[in-house]
């Protein structure tokens, strides 16, 4: 946490502070000196909150290295869409929800129709799907909304989004669990959900 912290703060604040100012500067060296640390007491440890051994398996590093950047790339664009929404389009608050919808409502069918594949296909045709579909949506956006166009253009790509996001959370935790026995679902659980949030804080800052 101190070390996640210490990066989040930095990150925040070097482009108004300048990357060169001590606090800022110090931050980044911290946070790092810091997640080092962590790493290494859990390598020495003989009985570590996060076994490092997990991280073998491929499966649990790969999902969990795209939970951290879903996490980043889903948060860092939610930050800055909604504000997008609000002072440039002129939303109030209960208008850039609604108009966030699109981004979500296909959720309850994709989660679902996702894991059915998974058990068919594997996870990893899915996760690079879903991470294609999501970036394919905002590279879309980027360009409408320099050229000022009105929401109605942004729906088709949010619908995009929206089934990237779910198909790639849905198959990311199922790699994860399965590349762990049933003595340590919690662990990887915890592990992959924690890097999550983890990229969110990293997503909003940068």
């Amino acid at each position: 946490t101190l070390g996640v912290v210490a990066l989040a703060q930095a990150l925040l604040r070097g482009g108004d502070d300048g990357w060169g100012n001590p606090t800022v500067f110090g931050g980044i060296i911290a946070g790092v000196v810091i997640l080092v640390a962590f790493v290494l007491w859990e390598h020495y440890n003989p009985s570590p909150m996060m076994p490092l051994s997990m991280f073998r398996n491929p499966s649990l590093t790969g999902g969990c290295a795209a939970s951290f950047v879903m996490g980043m790339a889903l948060y860092g664009n939610t930050f800055i869409f909604s504000q997008y929404l609000q002072v440039a389009l002129g939303n109030d608050a209960l208008g850039v929800g609604l108009k966030l919808l699109p981004w979500v409502s296909l959720s309850p069918i994709v989660a679902p129709l996702s894991g059915w594949l998974t058990d068919r296909i594997g996870e990893r045709p899915l996760v690079i799907t879903g991470f294609v579909l999501f970036a394919a949506a905002f590279f879309w956006i980027g360009p409408l909304a320099e050229s000022g166009a009105g929401y109605g253009m942004l729906v088709i790509p949010l619908l995009i989004a929206g089934i990237g996001v779910p198909m790639t959370f849905v198959t990311m935790a199922s790699a994860v669990m399965r590349s762990v026995g049933p003595d340590r679902f919690g662990i990887a659980s915890g592990v992959s959900i924690t890097l999550r949030q983890v990229g969110a804080v990293f997503g909003v800052a940068t």
